[in-house]
């Protein structure tokens, strides 16, 4: 509900969800004001995809046709820039990584690196 109620939280909805015009104006959008709301959502979303990490054993289990809708939302949430921008790049202190399992960073940092599907 957050995600469609705060204006702090536009640019990110747009990235998510929106057209391709909605993510064109979300990446060149000043959006130094809502830096904190939005990593505070990132952080949430990234905490739900753990949870479905653990729960589905996805480090053993990615590949399963049941589990491709899971797979398309870590792929779709993982490559918007808000989600390159929180989680870290080499030597960052303040990426998000920091707060979930090793066994999370390794996967998500896989699925990163594979191609984005449209």
């Amino acid at each position: 509900a957050a995600l469609r109620q705060d204006d702090k939280l536009l640019c990110l909805a747009k990235e998510l969800y929106g057209t391709a015009k909605d993510r064109f104006e979300a990446a060149h959008a000043d959006r130094t004001a809502n830096r904190l709301a939005e990593r505070l959502m990132v952080n949430e979303m990234l905490t739900l995809l753990e949870n479905v990490f653990l729960s589905l054993d996805l480090e053993r289990n990615s590949l399963h046709p049941v589990h491709s809708g899971w797979m398309s939302v870590f792929r779709h949430w993982l490559h918007t820039p808000s989600f390159q921008k929180f989680w870290p790049r080499e030597n960052e202190r303040d990426g998000l990584c920091h707060e979930y399992s090793p066994a999370f960073q390794v996967f998500v940092n896989r699925v990163m690196k594979e191609p984005r599907k449209s």
